[in-house]
Order: C-alpha cells, then sequence, then structure tokens
C-alpha cells in the first residue's frame, strides 16, 4: 500500500538502525480530517529523499481485505521478536535482507502456480503502479503516493491486451481516419 521500494523495508546485509526500517519509525494515528485509522511509516532513507531528511508515509485503513492499517497490526501481533530491531524479521529473529525477501516472494508465487522467477523486489511497485492505473487512480496522484519524482512510473503500468486490442481497433476504425 505504501509502494516502498524493496530496500526500504529490508536490510542490506547487516541491520542498521540510523538507516533501516524499525519497530519504533512504526506508530497508529487517527487522521481525525478524513476520519480514518491510520499507518504512519518513517523512511530515514529514501531515494528521493538524498539530503536524509526522512520521509513520512501515511497509510490510511482500506476497510478491505487489503488493508495496510489491518495488515500491519496483525504482523506485529504475531511477531515473537524484540519490539526493537528490524521491522521485517525472519523466523530466529534475523532482519529480513533484500535477497531472502525476493527468494521468499518466488516461492510464494511459485506455490500460487505462477512463475516466480518472472519477479523480483521492483515488481511490487510495478504492481502498484498497474493496480492504481487499473482504479483509475489519477497520475498525479500514483506519481505522489508512490513518491516517484518523475513520469518513469508510466513505464511499470501494464496495459491489458484487451484495452490494447480495442485501442488498436478505434484507431484503424474508418471514421477516425477520415476525419483527419
Amino acid at each position: 500500500c505504501g509502494a516502498l521500494r524493496c530496500n526500504e523495508f529490508t536490510v542490506r546485509d547487516t541491520f542498521q538502525q540510523d538507516n533501516d526500517l524499525c519497530v519504533s519509525d512504526i506508530s497508529f494515528v487517527y487522521d481525525s480530517s478524513v476520519k480514518s485509522d491510520m499507518l504512519r511509516v518513517v523512511l530515514k532513507t529514501s531515494k528521493t529523499d538524498p539530503y536524509r531528511e526522512g520521509v513520512i508515509l501515511n497509510l490510511y485503513a482500506t476497510n478491505e481485505k487489503i488493508c495496510p492499517v489491518t495488515s500491519m497490526k496483525a504482523y506485529l501481533g504475531i511477531r515473537f521478536f524484540s519490539s526493537m530491531g528490524a521491522l521485517f524479521v525472519m523466523p530466529g529473529g534475523k532482519p529480513l535482507t533484500r535477497r531472502e525477501f525476493v527468494n521468499l516472494l518466488q516461492s510464494a508465487l511459485d506455490r500460487a502456480g505462477l512463475n516466480g522467477k518472472h519477479y523480483n523486489g521492483h515488481s511490487l511497485r510495478k504492481g502498484f503502479a498497474t493496480s492504481a492505473s487499473a482504479a483509475n487512480v489519477p497520475d498525479h496522484v500514483i506519481s505522489a503516493l508512490g513518491r516517484w519524482s518523475s513520469s518513469c512510473y508510466k513505464m511499470y503500468i501494464n496495459t491489458p491486451r484487451q484495452v490494447v486490442a480495442d485501442s488498436m481497433r478505434a484507431i484503424s476504425n474508418p471514421d477516425v481516419i477520415n476525419r483527419f
């Protein structure tokens, strides 16, 4: 829901409190202006934050099956380890690395009948952009939610084949061609 880059929620090789996402960077608040519960995530470092001022993401409750507030509360409820340290950990408490995350993602996709090798850590952002576009979220909002500093996110959006086929038919319609 936050369109996080893989390196924003995983650790490189070893956990670094000053850079990596920690349990303490997560809070739950109520936003009275929109009357909604919210998950606040503080990213200490981000690709689009070159001065390391930090980025605050406000992820609102959706009251749907996919809800960042409900999901994070459930995760924290089963997270057995210290309330300190890296937010996402492996069984045993070892911080989740990008490599481990990608391996787990691919394995889960394989078990679901998809070819996991076609997916990587960046696939989640691509999926976010595609889902947002399919939900008719305006371009400027997709850009803001994903913290894209350019329009490059448009390259991530998978256009359904039916949309391409319908567009080709519309373009080749004689009534359209004869207008010019």
